[in-house]
This record gives C-alpha cells, sequence and structure tokens, in this order.
C-alpha cells in the first residue's frame, strides 16, 4: 500500500470540502489491486448544502 493514500474531496461552490460524515470508502487502482485513496462518504447535511448553494448559483445562471 502507498505510504501517503489521495483523499479525494467534494467541489462545492468553487471550493474543496470535506464531507461532514466519518464513513469512508477505499480506492483501488484497477490495474495493480493496490488500495490508491480513500474516499468520505457524504452524507445528508453534505448534500443538502451542495443543493442549497446550486440553487443561489441557478438565480445568476439562469439570467445568462
Amino acid at each position: 500500500m502507498p505510504a501517503a493514500l489521495n483523499t479525494i474531496q467534494n467541489a462545492i461552490d468553487g471550493r474543496k470540502v470535506s464531507p461532514t460524515s466519518k464513513r469512508t470508502q477505499p480506492i483501488y487502482n484497477p490495474a495493480t489491486g493496490e488500495q490508491s485513496g480513500i474516499l468520505p462518504l457524504s452524507g445528508v447535511e453534505d448534500l443538502n448544502a451542495a443543493v442549497a448553494i446550486a440553487k443561489k448559483a441557478a438565480v445568476s445562471w439562469g439570467a445568462t
């Protein structure tokens, strides 16, 4: 296993945001079978935050 694993984050409002959930999923390299990263699993709070920001952005995007 690699010494340093990549941790994936959500991209919300142009920023990288770590999910609030403590649940994770390993990411494996399909060619080697080695774990190459960790994917924190988003929860309902994370989804609701992303949707709220998207709704705000939709107003200005709709005007273009």
